[in-house]
């Protein structure tokens, strides 16, 4: 497996969630759906956690080095998360966390 380097946004991807620097009293934010929220809040917050260490990236998965798309998994559960620039704030993030039948 090749491993790419991160471009900018890739970097600034990684600092955001590895850091948690999303959330209340944070310029990024986290989105739950509707269908993640039903796993429960123990649920929730694991995956947070997996959110923050995850670190399976390869060319396969993030050609680009822009770390914005994931897979984690929970159990038997499988979930995305996207992360997306904020539209008035090119240093700020949207992350989504969601049921692969909600993509």
């Amino acid at each position: 497996m090749t491993i790419i380097t991160p471009s900018s946004m890739g970097r600034r991807n990684d600092e955001i969630r590895q850091q948690g620097l999303f959330g209340p009293g944070q310029d990024s934010a986290l989105m739950i759906t509707p269908g993640v929220s039903a796993l429960g809040t123990v649920a929730v917050d694991q995956l947070v956690v997996k959110l923050m260490q995850f670190d399976d990236w390869s060319v396969a998965n993030d050609p680009h080095g822009d770390r914005d798309f994931g897979t984690l998994t929970l159990g038997d559960t499988r979930v995305f998360f996207k992360i997306d620039r904020h539209e008035t704030d090119a240093d700020a993030r949207i992350i989504t966390l969601l049921l692969p039948s909600e993509n």
